[in-house]
Formats: C-alpha cells, sequence, structure tokens
C-alpha cells in the first residue's frame, strides 16, 4: 500500500529545496467556480456563479533559460514544482529592446509575474 503522507512529505521537501535554489513564483495555474446567494427584486434567493482565479507558489527546480530561433524574439522557460509535486513550465517574456541588453536579469521586465505556467 501507498503511503501518501510519505509522498506527501517528499513532495513538500522537494519543493522547499528547489525554492531555496532556484526561487519561486506565485503562478495563476487556473479559475474555480464559486457560488454566492444573491436576492433578485422579489427577494428570493438566487445562486451566482462566479469564476475564482487559483494561483499557485510555484518553486523553479532550474534557472530559466533563453528559448527560441535566432531571428526571433526570444522567451525565457524554466520548469518547476508545486508543493503537491505537480510538475510545470514557465514562461516570461523578454523587453523590448532585449537585443541590446547585455545583463540578463534585465532581460524580462519582471521575474515574478511570468506570462504562462502551465502544469505539464
Amino acid at each position: 500500500m501507498e503511503d501518501i503522507f510519505a509522498n506527501s512529505l517528499e513532495s513538500i521537501r522537494e519543493f522547499e529545496g528547489a525554492k531555496k535554489q532556484h526561487g519561486a513564483i506565485r503562478g495563476v495555474t487556473g479559475t474555480r467556480a464559486t457560488s454566492t446567494g444573491a436576492a433578485n427584486n422579489g427577494g428570493d434567493k438566487l445562486a451566482e456563479r462566479t469564476q475564482e482565479v487559483v494561483t499557485t507558489e510555484i518553486a523553479l527546480t532550474q534557472q530559466a533559460y533563453i528559448d527560441g530561433l535566432a531571428d526571433e524574439t526570444p522567451i525565457y522557460k524554466a520548469h518547476g514544482i508545486d508543493r503537491e509535486g505537480n510538475e510545470y513550465e514557465v514562461e516570461w517574456e523578454v523587453v523590448e529592446n532585449w537585443d541590446l541588453i547585455e545583463d540578463e536579469q534585465e532581460m524580462v521586465e519582471d521575474w515574478d509575474k511570468p506570462v504562462s505556467v502551465d502544469k505539464i
């Protein structure tokens, strides 16, 4: 029988180690349907359905690397994991004058705000 507590603990250890080594971001990883009670003009209760954005802390498991063809605007990518051990690919767009920048830290406007976080 699989020990889910041991697996969970191992995922958390891996997450914390990756976070310490490469940092972490908060990424939008989906939406969740929610409902609230609302009254109409007659006082009847109606269920109001809304979508709530779900953000997840992703610990990067590698340094971000530049990707793309030589004659196109590149992007930065990195893989990461969440506390449950799910794997993600994270992408950042480079700034407009990327080809004039020498310091890679300046290539992305905000490293804390990737353009995409996809579960893989």
